[in-house]
Formats: C-alpha cells, sequence, structure tokens
C-alpha cells in the first residue's frame, strides 16, 4: 500500500503555521478619542520614552515575516535489478532528489506603540524601534499595517487598525 500511494500520489507538503490571535490592549476610552480625531497621551509603563516623547498608540500585535525555507524534499528513483545467481545481483539506475521550498510565514507577538518620535514593537525577539522621520511610506491592508523604512520592511498584524491608521496620519 505505501508503495502504491508513493507513486501515484503526490508527496505531501507540511501544512503551515497559523497566525496566533490577539485581541486589543488599548483602553476604550483612548479607541474613542482617537477615532473621534483626538490625540491622546497614553501613559506606559514598558517602554523607555525619551525626553519630550509620549506615546499616542500601543496594541498587542502579531509582526509577520515571510522567509523562503525547505520544506520538504522529493526523492525519485529509477533503476532494475538482474539476478545473476543466487546471492548475485546486478543493479544499475539513478536517484535524484529535489529540494522543495516554500515561503513559510513566521509570526511573532508582542506590542506595537506609536510614540510622537519613534514607532517600537516589543517582544521577545525581532523587536525594533524605528524614527518616524526614517519612515518612508504606510500602507493599510485589511488588518494589516506595511511599514517601510529607509532600512527594512514590517508586517504588523494590529486587532485595531483604524485607530493605528488615525495616528499614522497625524505623524506624517
Amino acid at each position: 500500500m505505501g508503495f502504491l500511494r508513493n507513486l501515484f500520489e503526490p508527496p505531501e507538503i507540511p501544512s503551515q503555521p497559523s497566525m496566533p490571535m490577539v485581541t486589543t490592549g488599548l483602553p476604550q476610552n483612548a479607541i474613542n478619542d482617537i477615532l473621534n480625531g483626538k490625540q491622546p497621551i497614553l501613559k506606559v509603563t514598558k517602554v523607555a520614552l525619551r525626553n519630550n516623547e509620549s506615546c499616542l498608540f500601543y496594541d498587542h500585535a502579531v509582526r509577520i515575516d515571510v522567509k523562503l525555507r525547505t520544506v520538504g524534499h522529493q526523492r525519485t528513483r529509477d533503476g532494475f535489478n538482474i539476478r545473476i545467481v543466487s546471492g548475485l545481483n546486478y543493479r544499475t539506475g539513478k536517484g535524484l532528489t529535489k529540494t522543495i521550498r516554500d515561503n513559510v510565514p513566521e509570526f511573532q507577538e508582542g506590542k506595537l506603540y506609536i510614540t510622537n518620535q519613534r514607532i517600537i514593537f516589543s517582544a521577545s525577539r525581532k523587536s525594533f524601534a524605528k524614527k518616524v522621520s526614517s519612515l518612508i511610506s504606510y500602507n493599510i491592508e485589511d488588518d494589516y499595517l506595511y511599514l517601510q523604512f529607509e532600512k527594512g520592511n514590517y508586517w504588523i498584524y494590529l486587532p485595531m487598525i483604524a485607530c493605528a491608521d488615525k495616528i499614522m496620519e497625524k505623524l506624517i
């Protein structure tokens, strides 16, 4: 059964990891202020702010990095075996192994802070802090914030993307 399955069915490719679900951590009064066009000054304790720097937005977020990874190998075999005498066989053939690569997303949960001077993603790994002045552009698609800086691009999922969009419009 295994021989026939390998012969006629395509190789199984492992499924891609799913994105973790996050809920908003932004207080309701801050959400209302942002959606009404105000810029609230939020108090944060987990981020070291610089002089004259104030936090305008923070929320739980997921950073998404798409990497080209090896997801499997596919082997092809061709050849035959001839029995010459009992205990003596002649085998000829060839085999090839093909590496299967695919774009695999990597997810990192953390918090996104937008201040009047910096955009900060804080997580256990893959954190960043970039100055707003080095931001080239940003784009909103569905619930994703795409940030393009002079050195690096970041794709971030946010549960309250409308609030982040309002703050980003005022920063730029």
